[in-house]
């Protein structure tokens, strides 16, 4: 999701990139008095740009476009600019890049500097008339060479933003430091955020600090903002969260829709500011009021994510259609989502993918990304790796640097594409020469595991901590306190964690609270784990509150465990939309866990839940008839597959495919219905076909067997009869392949123990 400065600057910096060419530029003849022009020119404009603040208007009065038009005519390059706005983002009028061009072309001639600026962005983004991009540059820098700061600026930013022109960030830094030594104070905002964030220069926390407090200082708005971040966050200088929000909340005082907005993120993201949903709910609604059109994209996010605020599909619909209503790029991309999903309105993927491509026509990155990862992920459309591919391409080439780490991650996975381990590893290294942290966690991850290249486990986990974000320090504290790749270093891994968890990362503070609940990291401190999962749940992990209370229900706490707090933390849980949480209850209530064993109350909670659309409930429930729970829950396929039916709709269509592949595996009997269904999960997508058939030993042993004995057939290491029966010819097959392992010692507690079938299953998939 992009950040409400973000969104405007791209606006500020695309406004004329959606123009095209008319031919003659429009003229109206008048027979006005010159100091009657020249006052109506001041109203015109004036009351035209107070509108343009106003994009909940929805459209601009015909008089008053009429009016605007005719002083345009007159020659008044103010107004030939402001047209050509207008009719470039289609916000008051409807878009129309002709018109947008024209009048961008006839202020340029009139001499006018924004004309130039506007018209050589035109040129550039070539919507509307052949793209010429040396054309567009040459008209921009001959304002720049004048010491224009606003076309200094506009050089900064296409040198530094991607696309057509690409990123040189020592240029894109040196325009803007002229354009700040010009007078510009937005200048020094985007020198820090190039500081701050990496990729087109080198970051420096210092560096970046220094240039938002310059830009404060000279009373840019979001300067304020940025170094109320900074001051928050502890970037260049000593952490001070109450300093920082100050800041924040002086602009907001003003009604400063950026500011509000950017007082819901701090509520709504969590890190050092503990998450308040009502609070963050609250500002993003006086953002939107204020005018900010996406802050109904993140209201649509709160509603549809949960955890924050209560889950809300409708809700979440309806903000992401006010969104795209007032044509925020974002707002059209969620809401068609919500169609291909179904969420908040009736399912319709014709009309969700439109919405999509209608944007992704334009040339936005996020746009062309959104379509890559609908044509990669499966679900309401069909995969299409070729498709996929190509989306990701466009989005990289649009100046996506993250399009780079999917497509990385489609040639490293294969199934939607054929896996290239080298196709991956070259697409991780430009995403880290981009300084995508993602793509320098990824190609540390080729380096440590030898994908597409020779092995290298130091300069991995030396890119991994070059990163330098939460996500890297979490699997630098996993590799430490698991002994993968490296030595088990628990002092190593606890100091990892806290990293991870100083950067504001969640599920870190959870990570450290169990290590200090279960000792083996260090030694147990139950406060100081209830503390721990406390932060988190106050930071908005969405699992911490349910985590917490089932350890306390599980007496993980030893004495400190407290049975009421543990009811009272997942109920908590349940009302906030967890989604586990019933399953939780049901667990506990089903075995008699911290709580009197009640079989019929366990089945209940998760025939409500289900019923109410809770998938991780339908999914549990269906299990306990499909697989039996003992003598608690008997085997029974018919109420299995009575419980699948009264939920299909809380299933997305792969999730639902794969229930009714599990279902059908539990009730094959025969060799030959046995072998049908294996023939049926062989041509599902990978995505679900991977994860039942790690199943198939619960759902159906026999099953499980003849899987086996078919695979060990193709690789000629069984010559045996095909029937799902265990004999010692199975069994020996079965050895003959642990032999192959570098861990075979993993494959000694026979055929069906699940640390045998797990080693069964990777070295199948590895050979």
């Amino acid at each position: 999701m992009v950040d409400g400065r973000s969104v405007l600057l791209l606006r500020a910096s695309l406004l004329s990139l959606g123009v095209g060419f008319l031919g003659a530029a429009p003229s109206f003849a008048t027979d006005t008095p010159a100091s009657a022009v020249e006052a109506t020119t001041k109203d015109v404009v004036g009351e035209v740009r107070k509108l343009r603040e106003n994009p909940q208007l929805g459209s601009l009065p015909p008089d008053m476009l009429r009016d605007l038009e005719k002083v345009a005519g007159s020659g008044d390059t103010s107004a030939l600019v402001l047209l050509g706005e207008l009719y470039g983002d289609g916000k008051l009028v409807p878009a129309d890049p002709a018109k947008s061009f024209a009048a961008f072309e006839q202020a340029a001639q009139l001499d006018s500097i924004w004309g130039k600026i506007h018209l050589g962005r035109s040129y550039i983004s070539g919507l509307g008339v052949d793209a010429d991009v040396d054309r567009g540059l040459a008209l921009i820098q001959e304002v720049a060479e004048t010491g224009n700061g606003s076309a200094l600026q506009a050089l900064g930013e296409l040198y530094s933003r991607g696309g057509p022109v690409p990123v040189v960030g020592d240029k894109a830094l040196d325009y803007y430091q002229k354009a700040a030594a010009a007078g510009s104070d937005s200048a020094y905002v985007r020198i820090g955020e190039l500081y701050r964030d990496g990729g087109a220069v080198s970051p420096d926390p210092s560096k970046a600090f220094a240039a938002f407090e310059q830009a404060a200082q000279l009373g840019n708005t979001w300067g304020k903002i940025n170094l109320g971040r900074a001051y928050v966050s502890g970037l260049g200088v000593e952490a001070d969260v109450g300093r920082g929000v100050a800041l924040i909340e002086e602009v907001a005082a003003t009604g400063n829709g950026s500011a509000l907005q950017a007082l819901g993120e701090l509520y709504s993201r969590g890190g050092p500011v503990a998450v308040d949903g009502g609070k963050a709910l609250d500002y993003y609604e006086k953002a939107a009021a204020a005018g900010s059109d996406s802050a109904y994209v993140r209201i649509g996010e709160l509603y549809r994510d949960g955890g924050v605020v209560l889950a809300d599909p409708a809700k979440a619909f309806a903000a992401f259609e006010q969104a795209a209503q007032l044509e925020n790029a974002w707002g059209k991309i969620n809401l068609g989502r919500a169609y291909i999903s179904g969420l908040g309105v009736t399912s319709d993927v014709e009309r969700g993918v439109a919405l999509i491509e209608e944007v992704a026509a334009t040339g936005n990155a996020g746009a062309l990304q959104t379509l890559g990862e609908l044509y990669s992920s499966g679900g309401a459309i069909p995969v299409d790796g070729a498709k996929a591919l190509d989306y990701y391409e466009r989005a990289a080439a649009a100046g996506s640097d993250s399009a780079y780490v999917r497509i990385g991650e489609l040639y490293r996975d294969g199934g939607v594409v054929p896996a290239d381990p080298r196709k991956a590893f070259a697409a991780f290294e430009r995403a880290a020469q981009l300084g995508n942290a993602w793509g320098k966690i990824h190609l540390g991850r080729a380096y440590i595991g030898g994908l597409g290249v020779q092995p290298d486990v130091e300069r991995g986990l030396s890119l991994i901590k070059e990163a330098d974000i939460a996500a890297g320090w979490v699997m630098i504290g996993g590799y430490r306190s698991q002994g993968i790749v490296v030595e088990a270093d628990r002092d190593a891994a606890l100091e990892a964690y806290q990293k991870a968890a100083d950067k504001g990362d969640v599920y870190a503070l959870v990570r450290l609270a169990e290590a200090y609940r279960d000792g083996g990291l260090t030694d147990r401190d139950p406060e100081r784990s209830i503390g721990l999962f406390q932060r988190a749940i106050d930071a908005g992990h969405v699992s911490a509150r349910r985590i917490l209370g089932e350890s306390h229900l599980r007496g993980r706490f030893g004495a400190r465990s407290s049975r009421d707090e543990g009811l009272t933390l997942l109920r908590q849980a349940q009302s906030l939309g967890d989604q586990s949480a019933p399953v939780t209850l049901a667990n506990l209530y089903l075995y008699g866990t911290g709580v009197p064993k009640d079989v019929n109350r366990a089945l209940e909670l998760l025939a409500e839940a289900a019923s109410g659309g809770n998938s991780s409930a339908a999914k549990t429930l269906i299990s306990f008839y499909r697989d039996g729970r003992g003598r608690d829950v008997p085997k029974n396929l018919s109420k299995a597959s009575a419980a699948l039916s009264s939920s299909e709709g809380a299933f997305s269509p792969l999730d639902l495919m794969r229930e009714k592949l599990l279902l059908s595996v539990a009730s094959a009997q025969s060799s030959g219905r046995i072998s049908a269904v294996l023939d049926e999960i062989r041509a599902a997508p990978p995505v679900i076909a991977s994860p039942i058939i790690a199943s198939l030993r619960h759902v159906n042993a026999n099953a499980y067997v003849y899987f086996l004995q078919q695979e060990l057939r193709d690789r000629g290491m069984y010559n045996g009869p095909i029937n799902g029966l265990l004999t010692r010819q199975t069994i020996r097959a079965v050895g003959t392949l642990c032999s192959t392992s570098k861990t075979p010692g993993q494959c000694s507690y026979g055929p069906l123990h699940s640390r045998s079938a797990n080693a069964v299953l990777k070295l199948l998939d590895g050979i």
